[in-house]
């Protein structure tokens, strides 16, 4: 669950400026409000476990360098300082977006 909180709106991103032209405006349009709309959804789920509930959640991806003191990897740590913030971000896309659909309809260009 938290790994899609990152990766959805990337993919969506990809998938909407890559395969713009073949998926048209409107598939642009569901593809990006959809994904952001669930990693909303996403990460008030995460907001309730990790701000609210007190435990946070590290995601380690690989190791990267392990050297007999040294030892470094790639992770994602989500703690109450990240989940709030990530809330907020998230909320304000997730309606700029939304609000631009509509804004952006009467835009010939």
């Amino acid at each position: 669950m938290y790994l899609s909180i990152i990766i959805l709106p990337l993919l969506a991103s990809l998938s909407s400026g890559l395969l713009g032209r073949k998926i048209g405006t409107t598939g642009s349009q569901i593809i990006s409000c959809s994904s952001l709309l669930l990693s909303s959804i996403l990460i008030t789920i995460a907001f309730y476990e990790v701000g609210i509930c007190g435990s946070s959640v590290k995601i380690d991806l690989l190791s990267w360098l392990d050297i007999d003191l040294l030892s470094i990897s790639w992770c994602f740590y989500f703690d109450q300082l990240t989940v709030s913030l990530g809330l907020a971000v998230l909320y304000c896309s997730t309606l700029i977006h939304i609000y631009s659909i509509d804004y952006l309809s009467s835009d010939p260009a």
